[in-house]
């Protein structure tokens, strides 16, 4: 049997990321924020809901131009929709990256154009 649990694991890796990702609100005012968002058809944008939570994201596919690492990378999610995951990083990510994002609860795999809030160290 395995000594550790699959939570157990995430959890020292999350641990063991660095989490230079600057919220400009404060952490403890960003974390404080959930709960469904309201739609707004007329600017094009679906209900989603606010969803906080540390997070690893790993590039799956990457554009030849541009070269990642294989190095796990920390987020913070900010929201969930039907068509997609709103997070927030250290870096930018760029349209047709390819991601997997692996949270406490459940794995979301996106291959759509990445949309972001980006904040980034200065």
């Amino acid at each position: 049997m395995l000594e550790k649990s699959y939570a157990q694991l995430l959890e020292e890796l999350i641990a063991s990321l660095d989490w230079n990702i600057e919220l400009v609100e404060g952490r403890q005012a960003f974390f404080a924020e959930k709960g469904p968002v309201a739609s707004n058809e007329l600017l094009g944008r679906r209900a989603a809901h606010e969803t906080r939570a540390n997070g690893v994201l790993y590039y799956e596919e990457t554009l030849p131009a541009f070269p990642r690492s294989t190095d796990p990378v920390p987020i913070y999610t900010k929201d969930f929709s039907k068509s997609g995951v709103g997070f927030v990083a250290s870096r930018q990510f760029l349209p047709e990256e390819t991601v997997r994002i692996i949270l406490p609860t459940f794995w979301a795999h996106s291959n759509r154009s990445l949309h972001q809030t980006q904040r980034t160290m200065l």
